[in-house]
Order: C-alpha cells, then sequence, then structure tokens
C-alpha cells in the first residue's frame, strides 16, 4: 500500500478549508438567526412587567416551542427564562437606584410576582440583595 503524499496533503488541506468554510458560514447565518429571534426580544422589551410564556415567545417568531427554546439558547446563550429574568433584573436595579419605590413594589413592577424570588435573583445575579444594592448606590 502506497501513500502519494501530495494526496495526504491535498487532503489535510480540503479538510482545514472545509473547516474554515463551514465556521465562516455559520459565523454569516448568526445575524440571521438573531433577526428570527427579533420578535422575541422586542415581545420581552415590552411586555417584561406581565407574564411571558415561552409559547408567547415561539409564536412572535412564527417557531414551535421546542425549536425556538433551542434556537434562542444556541444564539442568546442561555435559556429564554433565563434571559427574561435577567432583563426584568436590570429594570429593577435602574429603579432601586432612582425610585423610593420599596423592594417589593420594584419586584412588582418588574415584572415578578413573588418579591422572595426576586431577591433570590437579584442576589444570584448581582451578589447581593437589593436593599443592599440600593443603599451602596445611594
Amino acid at each position: 500500500f502506497v501513500v502519494d503524499v501530495h494526496d495526504l496533503f491535498g487532503g489535510r488541506l480540503f479538510a482545514e478549508l472545509f473547516r474554515h468554510e463551514t465556521n465562516e458560514n455559520e459565523d454569516a447565518r448568526r445575524p440571521l438567526g438573531m433577526e428570527q429571534l427579533a420578535p422575541a426580544l422586542h415581545y420581552i422589551e415590552e411586555h417584561y412587567q406581565s407574564d411571558i410564556t415561552l409559547s408567547d415567545l415561539a409564536g412572535a417568531c412564527c417557531m414551535n416551542r421546542s425549536y425556538f427554546c433551542r434556537r434562542f439558547h444556541a444564539l442568546i446563550g442561555r435559556t429564554a427564562v433565563t434571559y427574561i429574568n435577567e432583563s426584568r433584573l436590570a429594570k429593577a436595579q435602574a429603579l432601586l437606584l432612582t425610585t423610593s419605590l420599596s423592594v417589593s413594589d420594584i419586584a412588582l413592577a418588574a415584572g415578578f410576582s413573588d418579591s422572595s424570588y426576586f431577591t433570590r435573583c437579584y442576589r444570584t445575579l448581582y451578589g447581593c440583595p437589593p436593599s443592599e444594592a440600593r443603599r451602596a448606590g445611594n
């Protein structure tokens, strides 16, 4: 059995070119994927104060729920529920630093129906409870 060096090198070169080509194509498709998710991101921004379901978001993107969840995680890097909570927490943080509303009122204004859950989420994301963040920010 004889292996031609040119065939071996050509095979590696082709494989490397194909791998590079595939990565470029994936990068080129990423903006298209983000365009597909834009209605869901807009929906979250507009409705963060109300109950948002995955079915609502999938419907806004004209996708079934399962496919939407996979695409969202692949493109955004976290689940839709995590993204919703982080969006709500960002709104809550702004309210904490700019208003004198109580923490429970801020939780409700940011879309959390349970202030204890809000406090847990806030502490997980920011490393301190909301009341401490308010004191540190003022």
